[in-house]
């Protein structure tokens, strides 16, 4: 099969006839030919078309899924950076306001807060307190406060009983807030050294 007669359109800008397609396309067009030239049709077997356009779709798969995995990695990639950064000699700690970029996940956990700090200030993780965080509106930042210790004793002397509960060090308390108030209405009634015992006794 053959096919004659470009129109030197918009199918044919180059002056030639690409395939059986483009010289039906000058021929609905019905422009003035400009020159004529042969050309075959078909010139190549059906299964090295299909050889190629399946090596160009696998190629084109890899690149996608490779994108896909680089991007998911840069997403996951978390940044620290810390502000306003104080020594305090008084408490034997510093202290400081550290801002999170946290792109594609909805926050970083304490755990990993504290050992990234830890690295970056070469100290222990259980002498580094983070808290007070905040996610910014819109998501992929957080900020919050850090403090650094000097030791762990220093850390108890000055954090308060929830924040060392929260750290795993301690032990919660076991009376529940209802006996709290109880044994508070129980005192109202005395005065002076009986109202110390009246909050210690039972109820009657």
């Amino acid at each position: 099969m053959q096919a004659k007669e470009t129109c030197g359109g918009w199918c044919c800008s180059d002056g030639e006839v690409k395939s059986l397609w483009c010289a039906c396309q000058c021929r609905q067009h019905g422009g003035q030919p400009q020159h004529t030239q042969t050309v075959n049709a078909i010139q190549q077997p059906i299964h090295s078309t299909r050889q190629s356009y399946t090596s160009d779709r696998h190629t084109w798969l890899w690149k996608l899924i490779h994108d896909f995995k680089k991007k998911k990695q840069a997403d996951n990639a978390v940044t620290i950076r810390t502000r306003k950064f104080l020594t305090n000699r008084l408490l034997n700690r510093k202290q400081m306001i550290v801002d999170v970029l946290h792109p594609g996940r909805p926050n970083v956990s304490h755990k990993e807060l504290g050992d990234r700090l830890a690295k970056l200030y070469k100290s222990s993780e259980e002498c580094i307190f983070t808290f007070g965080f905040r996610t910014a509106f819109g998501g992929g930042k957080s900020t919050g406060f850090a403090l650094i210790y000097d030791s762990l004793d220093e850390a108890k002397k000055v954090e308060p009983k929830y924040r060392l509960i929260r750290h795993g060090i301690g032990a919660k308390g076991l009376i529940s807030s209802k006996q709290r108030k109880e044994r508070k209405n129980r005192a109202k009634k005395f005065r002076g050294t009986k109202k110390a015992k009246a909050a210690t006794a039972g109820k009657k």
